[in-house]
């Protein structure tokens, strides 16, 4: 009893050394890495038990050697002893210079591996479940995601310089994200849109609706933000407002009681931000809802360059691919009351008016 109490003492020293802890996490990533064929490696490790954990240098290979995941820190803290209860609190994430990339060219992504290797050790789900865990704050600096899906077509990429979420409650199980406040310093989010390899065949079989999220966010703000939206080609090849080639820059706005349930969003939006066709959005207020169907501002106020619009402005269409093709697919349905109208204006987007169906 005696030597098997010594070796426990010496046991619990080591790992509240950085030297036991690194060691461990060499054996546990070696044996992930054999197991996953692929390389997985964390440069530094230091936890406390049981509330706190700080990772350096994260690495994840993909399969063929690409990178999936690099991070060069990993914050977490958490509830003290966490383990011995039914529900615990997330209580920060930090992520910094980090980078994630998803890839696919056949209906695979190259991140598929771990979702069959960490699901075919999960437990029974008649099993009781485990623990519950409640996300409180997030803080990302110099984070960014890529995703090339040659498969469906579509190459995103987003990053942000500074994200800064306080959350009421995330339970990404129960579908339910309730945040109090998400600021975005500088971020950018692109999308390019082109024919992909996936051959083409209509749905028969109507698959079972899934669980709507429900999504709450009181305050959202957004400082300097860049959207760009590109369908088939990455150069516009005209100077005035082109739909297929959408680039706003500078983009300021707070939104506030954004509420996402099922297919409908709807929040208060106030928004500032300039087009690359020269059109500017001074200002952009309004009742937001947007659905499959419907994109519509109730009160709504639009000051542009020379321009000012009050009142009602709604966007309609059969479906939200729609709106690549606003030439023609889109119905525009307004009612602008005690406005100002400036021809500057009207004239970067002529060569709409004669498609665009206007009440």
């Amino acid at each position: 009893m005696l030597v098997l109490l010594l070796l426990l003492i010496i046991t619990i020293g080591l790992l509240n050394t950085e030297w036991g802890q690194n060691r461990i996490l060499s054996i546990v990533t070696n044996k992930l890495s054999k197991d996953l064929k692929s390389r997985i490696s964390i440069n530094h490790v230091s936890f406390t038990f049981f509330d706190k954990m700080d990772l350096d240098g994260v690495l994840v290979e993909d399969q063929k050697r690409d990178t999936l995941l690099w991070a060069g820190k990993v914050q977490i803290r958490i509830t003290d002893w966490f383990f011995l209860k039914d529900q615990a609190d997330l209580k920060y994430i930090g992520l910094e210079n980090a980078v994630a990339k998803f890839n696919r060219t056949d209906s695979v992504w190259n991140y598929t591996f771990l979702e069959k290797y960490f699901a075919s050790t999960s437990t029974s789900s008649k099993k009781k479940a485990g623990i519950t865990f409640n996300l409180k704050k997030v803080l990302f600096t110099n984070v960014s995601f890529e995703q090339k899906d040659e498969w469906a077509g579509e190459l995103l990429s987003a990053k942000v310089s500074h994200l800064d979420l306080d959350a009421k409650n995330i339970n990404i199980a129960k579908k339910k994200i309730d945040i109090n406040s998400l600021k975005l310093i500088d971020p950018y989010f692109h999308t390019y849109s082109y024919k992909g390899r996936r051959p083409y065949h209509p749905i028969t079989i109507k698959e079972k609706a899934a669980q709507p999220w429900d999504v709450a966010i009181a305050e959202l703000v957004i400082n300097g933000g860049h959207l760009k939206l590109d369908n088939n080609s990455l150069t516009p090849t005209v100077n005035y407002f082109d739909s297929k080639h959408l680039d706003f820059t500078s983009i300021n706005t707070t939104i506030k009681n954004l509420r996402w349930q099922g297919d409908t969003l709807r929040a208060n939006v106030d928004l500032a931000t300039t087009e690359r066709s020269g059109l500017q959005v001074k200002t952009l207020k309004g009742a937001l809802k947007m659905t499959p169907q419907v994109l519509e501002f109730a009160n709504f106020y639009l000051q542009t360059n020379e321009s000012i619009l009050r009142n009602y402005f709604a966007m309609r269409f059969d479906s939200l691919g729609s709106l690549n093709d606003i030439e023609h697919a889109v119905k525009m349905d307004a009612n602008f009351v005690n406005s100002e109208i400036a021809s500057n204006d009207v004239a970067l987007f002529a060569p709409y008016l004669k498609t665009w169906h206007l009440d």
